[in-house]
């Protein structure tokens, strides 16, 4: 987010309350800084992972004024995908999202998995307030094509993910052993000795793998499994359908 100086017309102070929640610790400190600065009423939501316990809503002020989220994330791997995904299920108001990711499948993946609109990480400030203060109004603030756009297209990556579940669904134990170990970044010898079997007996075990995962590489496989091991899958969104026009 660009920190621009002050538009003298930006925020709606009291009347808002914002809940941040970020990826990166020093990111967060700094967006509640400059929301604060701003007028804002903020509150810190803490970054949690899919594993751990639900998490409750900061306690609210005297006055009872509308909420809305902030989140920032860097979105660079499918895990933090997924993390952002169960903050925004955990906490139930209005999201908005900053990312340097690419418009796309992770856009489409956040939309549907909560939020209500996706910014590119160079935003500034003054249009960061505009749109908060929109969603606390309960006024569309995404466009319909742009929103149809980056949810067609995670629906189409989610659809790859799942047939690559079912190619790794089909490895056998000693197979997926193998996988996994791999993933780890453990070459073919050192998983020999682990396995207590011959070098040659492990490559073709890899060889077998690559077949049914219709890759040509170790690395592609490994990239299969680490989709397999942490994409998001396509239910529990609860923003799956298009702002109006």
């Amino acid at each position: 987010m660009s920190n621009q100086a002050a538009s003298g017309e930006g925020g709606i102070g009291p009347a808002l309350e914002v809940l941040v929640a970020s990826d990166q610790a020093l990111v967060g400190e700094a967006v509640r800084a400059a929301l604060m600065d701003r007028g804002f009423t903020v509150a810190a939501v803490p970054w949690r992972g899919r594993a751990r316990p639900v998490l409750p809503l900061p306690r609210r002020g005297t006055s009872r004024v509308p909420r809305v989220g902030l989140m920032v994330c860097s979105l660079d791997r499918w895990s933090l995908l997924y993390e952002a995904r169960t903050v925004m299920t955990q906490v139930d108001v209005p999201w908005a999202v900053i990312t340097d990711a690419a418009p796309g499948p992770a856009w489409g993946g956040l939309l549907v998995g909560g939020a209500e609109l996706v910014l590119p990480g160079a935003i500034g400030l003054d249009e960061v307030v505009d749109q908060l203060n929109r969603m606390g109004e309960n006024r569309s603030v995404m466009p319909r094509e742009q929103w149809a756009s980056a949810v067609s297209e995670w629906l189409d990556s989610a659809a790859d993910r799942e047939s690559n579940a079912a190619r790794i669904a089909r490895l056998s134990t000693g197979q997926r052993r193998v996988l996994e170990l791999l993933h780890l970044g453990i070459p073919v010898a050192e998983i020999a000795l682990r396995l207590g079997v011959a070098p040659s007996t492990v490559r073709s075990q890899v060889k077998e793998v690559l077949r049914r995962l219709e890759v040509g590489s170790q690395l592609a496989a490994v990239a299969a499994y680490e989709v397999d091991r942490t994409g998001p899958g396509l239910q529990d969104g609860r923003h799956h359908r298009p702002p109006n026009a």
